[in-house]
């Protein structure tokens, strides 16, 4: 799992092995990263294409008691798996000669007590002998264990590699245990000089792979619960993985054959090393060596022990050296087991003893003090010293933006602040709202939610009401938003924090509270919401505060969807943003800026802004901010055609394993591209545990658009259409011309359902233009739908190509498909919605068939929708084209049709710029080809061609066709040189 480069490699290298070019090949790694399973599965696919095969391991202590074990070991396993015939065939009555059946290796000499360099010669010689016979394999796992003669056979047998020999090698070693001094690397240095030998370096398995791992050994589809569990604790290791899953995925990693697992190399060190480690665990983090030192020391060992406690853990592959000597565990499971082996009643004493040494350190940063005292604190039970030390790791942790730390040390002076003297501690409300915030944007909004609650409850709304306000917007917001997918706020809620401010018109709060309702408001279809959001633009302006003012202009944007004027509130918030530089409001403001850019058809700009904050969040570690941003550009990436982009974004936030909405929001994400991908069973289980993390979806979440867009492509048009007629009308509430693309996704899926997408009915005809009927009307005329904001507003007019083109699908308008799909193809191509116009490309493939004379433009339109559809890996629309093909029996050529631009790039002739369609109707005038030829190769009638040519003529000054052409020769440096991009 995860090892597709490793594993293709070395079934090449078998094959190479056949045509006598021998390989050699070094996997390293981790105990427990899958080097035995690769070569295992290498070694199965030898012996199944009729290798020979030499297994051999080297044994832990098998240096000091034997020497070339692996080959011995590997030419009596040979002998056992061939038979007789075999071994006589190939070492000439040798099988007569074995004492036992069991000890080839001692028949041929390989064991006997001669000199290394004549024990050289016969290995090598067996080795050769095999490899005259028929392609062979020797593999050697274990390496790090090796006796150095055997190293010295292998050196050997490398260095002698030729051409026309028949064999390959495959070695296998621990690089964790490789400690100073360790023989094998100089072996590796000697190596690294022979040339076309290949290293592989098996890092841990990616979340997404962990799923697939879990996946096939639990034999549960796709418990992506289990996995998030799974590779919390094994961190992508796939032995530990593995004995997680056959555990269930048991939550404390501590349990049965794991356990045992991980304390069994443990178990290994001396009785120092394992009192030293244990200290280690209970630092709970990598832990100076000086301060490790003071600690064994005050324990009892003795101080020049320590060093070579550490070193033989190190040696072992327990520990590692991290930074400047900092000594940490190789997999941070081993400390959560290592603990457990010491008496509950000895751990406080240890962390006292701990906070002790760190009191008293010398040579730390306060930063790091301040964390270390702030755990062994808490762990001990002493409150008061370890809310201290909490609220300044916390603020150590804001210093360099580590989101998560801050979490964690804020989390705990939350838990501990009852526990400590007024006089000790800072004012409670604003303590627990900072916690509660800090928590939502690392990911964890429960104990926000909680502590939101805590605030509002310490503070009296009569006394002080703008304090009051600050929490209760706090929680509403969090609320507002359903950070935690389960809970969401009233409009009363909202209320109540603007009516605290009526004694206040000129505060802050009070801008923020009509804005925060304003934006619930809008989000809610409630008519007010325009009112509320221009009472907090007035206000903000004159207040002049760069965060009130952000906060009340992109709402207000809201309430201006699909209109120029919105985007520029939008982009006024996002500098006004920018300037604050504060990460819930960058994240906030980004979101509704893409809703506003999106609401113009500016899909791309959409992307853009999602992936710069994105990036940014990334820098500061929000969990949330990466994941909310990224689920924004993964979908609108989705759309324009960008997967690759998308696969990348998705993974990473998958790999967050958020618990949250935003959590729920990624797996939509990876739910609606497996869906393209045509993995059904991913697109699935992506979306159950999109529901999982989100049981209560609303207005402006993700899950309902995913869903219904999942259920078209997975086949099931009625399961899309109760979506869609459930939520069109809330839709038209909030906006009419988003509403506009359900009506589109409506129509499809009424066509799908027309032709029998889920079967046969008594009626399926009818009954899907009904229900596509009864749709349309709750969408209603007003505003009139699919108009474009704007001249550059390319998307809704695409919607509405394919609109008219699959309504008139499921009407069976045949007479009608050929322009309705020419037309929908030619949107798609503008907006850059490439997977649709791959769709729509081959569903006028299909119409043209039915045209006389349309073979040639069917398997053109074809051709085209193929070279798409295979550029984005959209396996189910590959799977259409290649079906219809084969039943009209056309031959389908894909040529290199480019990305289109969408709203993004332009192109530029004689300083003017032209659109990508312009420029490739010139192309082709520049060809000499005639309007009618223009038409039918970019499937657009010959008057919107003439309207195109019109366009080119206003725009470069030019007076005839002849002269267009001539003017376009001239700007390229050769005649076959695309006109210059710019964007």
């Amino acid at each position: 799992m995860g090892r597709t480069a490793e594993q293709a490699h070395l079934r090449g290298a078998l094959d190479r092995a056949v045509a006598g070019e021998p390989t050699a090949t070094l996997l390293h790694g981790e105990p427990g990263i899958g080097k035995t399973t690769l070569l295992r599965d290498m070694v199965d696919q030898a012996t199944a294409r009729g290798f020979h095969v030499l297994f051999g391991q080297c044994l832990r202590f098998g240096a000091e008691v034997t020497t070339h074990l692996p080959f011995t070991q590997a030419f009596d396993r040979w002998a056992r798996g061939v038979g007789s015939e075999t071994v006589d065939r190939v070492f000439p009555g040798a099988a007569s000669g074995r004492g036992s059946p069991h000890s080839l290796g001692h028949t041929l000499g390989l064991a006997a007590e001669t000199g290394s360099q004549g024990m050289l010669f016969r290995l090598s010689g067996a080795v050769d002998q095999l490899a005259d016979d028929g392609p062979t394999l020797v593999v050697v796992d274990d390496l790090q264990w090796a006796d150095p003669s055997s190293l010295d056979v292998l050196s050997f047998i490398v260095a002698g590699l030729h051409r026309s020999q028949h064999l390959v090698l495959a070695l296998a070693y621990r690089d964790t245990e490789l400690g100073d001094g360790h023989p094998l690397h100089s072996w590796l240095a000697d190596l690294r000089r022979v040339k076309g030998i290949a290293r592989f370096q098996l890092s841990r398995l990616s979340f997404s792979e962990t799923e697939q791992l879990v996946v096939g050994l639990s034999g549960v589809p796709f418990d992506l619960a289990m996995s998030e569990r799974v590779f919390a604790r094994s961190e992508g290791n796939p032995y530990l993985s593995e004995l997680m899953a056959e555990g269930g995925g048991d939550a404390d990693g501590r349990q049965g054959g794991l356990a045992q697992a991980l304390l069994a190399s443990w178990h290994r060190l001396g009785p120092t090393a394992r009192a030293v480690t244990q200290l280690v665990s209970v630092a709970g983090r990598p832990v100076a060596f000086r301060v490790l030192q003071d600690l064994a020391v005050r324990r009892g060992l003795a101080g020049e022990d320590v060093a070579a406690a550490v070193s033989e853990s190190v040696g072992e592959g327990i520990t590692i050296l991290q930074g400047h000597g900092d000594v940490w565990f190789r997999h941070p499971l081993l400390a959560e087991v290592i603990v457990t082996t010491l008496l509950p009643w000895q751990l406080p004493e240890v962390h006292r003893a701990f906070a002790a040494v760190w009191e008293e350190a010398e040579d730390v940063s306060d930063d790091e003090r301040a964390t270390h005292l702030a755990l062994h604190y808490r762990a001990a039970g002493d409150a008061e010293p370890a809310f201290r030390w909490a609220l300044r790791a916390a603020d150590a942790a804001l210093r360099l933006r580590a989101i998560s730390e801050e979490a964690t040390h804020l989390a705990t002076a939350a838990e501990l602040v009852e526990a400590v003297p007024a006089e000790a501690r800072p004012a409670t409300p604003e303590l627990l709202t900072r916690a509660g915030r800090c928590l939502i944007a690392a990911g964890r909004p429960a104990l926000a939610l909680e502590l939101y609650a805590r605030a509002l409850s310490a503070v009296d709304p009569q006394e002080e009401p703008l304090r009051a306000c600050r929490v209760l917007m706090a929680l509403n917001f969090a609320l507002g938003t359903n950070v935690t997918g389960t809970a969401s706020a009233s409009v009363s809620d909202f209320q109540r924090a603007v009516a605290l401010t009526e004694l206040f018109p000129h505060s802050r709060e009070r801008v923020l509270a009509l804005a925060h309702l304003a934006n619930f408001e809008v989000f809610e279809g409630i008519d007010s919401g325009m009112h509320h959001a221009e009472e907090a633009v007035r206000l903000a302006e004159e207040l002049g505060e760069d965060d009130a003012l952000a906060w009340a202009l992109v709402v207000r944007a809201q309430t201006r969807w699909g209109t120029r004027a919105g985007v520029v509130d939008a982009e006024r918030a996002w500098a006004r943003a920018r300037a604050v530089d504060d990460t819930e409001l960058l994240i906030r403001v980004s979101v509704n800026v893409c809703n506003s850019y999106e609401s113009v058809g500016q899909l791309a700009a959409s992307a853009a802004l999602s992936r710069e904050v994105h990036a940014l969040m990334r820098e500061r570690g929000s969990a949330q901010g990466i994941s909310c941003t990224g689920a924004r550009a993964a979908l609108t990436l989705v759309q324009l055609g960008r997967w690759d982009e998308a696969r990348s974004v998705i993974r990473e936030t998958l790999a967050l394993r958020l618990d949250t909405r935003w959590g729920a929001a990624a797996r939509c994400g990876a739910a609606v591209l497996s869906a393209l991908e045509g993995d059904v069973a991913a697109a699935e289980a992506h979306l159950s545990r999109a529901k999982e993390l989100m049981p209560v979806s609303s207005m402006g979440d993700e899950f309902n658009l995913c869903e219904m867009i999942v259920a078209i492509e997975l086949g099931r048009p009625r399961r899309a259409l109760e979506l869609v007629e459930r939520w069109m009308t809330p839709w038209v509430a909030l906006d009419p011309a988003a509403a506009d693309q359900l009506l589109q996704l409506a129509a499809r899926a009424a066509a799908d359902l027309a032709e029998g997408a889920e079967g046969a009915s008594d009626a399926p005809g009818p009954t899907a233009i009904a229900w596509l009927q009864r749709i349309v009307s709750l969408r209603g005329d007003s505003p009139p739908r699919y108009v474009p904001s704007g001249p550059d507003d390319a998307l809704h007019p695409a919607w509405g190509a394919l609109f008219a083109a699959d309504r008139a699908r499921c009407h069976a308008e045949d007479r009608m498909m050929v322009p309705l799909w020419q037309a929908a193809a030619e949107a798609t191509h503008d907006a850059g919605l490439r997977l649709e116009h791959a769709r729509s490309l081959y569903l006028l493939g299909r119409s043209l068939l039915g045209e006389p004379k349309g073979r040639e433009q069917a398997a053109d339109a074809l051709g085209r929708a193929m070279a798409v559809a295979k550029e984005l890996g959209a396996a189910p629309v590959v799977a259409l084209i290649e079906q219809l093909a084969l039943q009209a029996h056309l031959v389908v050529l894909t040529p290199d049709v480019g990305e289109p631009s969408g709203d993004g790039s332009r192109d530029v002739l004689a300083g003017v710029t032209l659109t990508r369609r312009e420029a490739e109707v010139l192309d082709h005038l520049v060809a000499g080809e005639t309007y009618a030829q223009v038409a039918r190769r970019l499937f657009i009638s010959e008057k919107t061609v003439s309207s195109h040519v019109s366009s080119l003529l206003r725009k470069t000054g030019t007076t005839s066709r002849i002269a267009l052409a001539a003017l376009a020769v001239q700007s390229r440096s050769t005649p076959s040189d695309r006109l210059d991009r710019a964007t």
